[in-house]
């Protein structure tokens, strides 16, 4: 299971139109997960 999901209307791009990987890595490092991932903390 991935720790992140993210929903965007479009990614990145660089001045060319591609997507933007190096953008997508800074990004990444810079979010943090919403929980532990567990479900029905009893």
């Amino acid at each position: 299971m991935p720790e992140i999901i993210e929903f965007r209307e479009a990614p990145p791009k660089t001045s060319t139109g591609k997507v933007d990987r190096a953008s997508f890595a800074q990004e990444h490092d810079e979010l943090e997960p919403a929980g532990d991932g567990r479900r029905n903390k009893r």
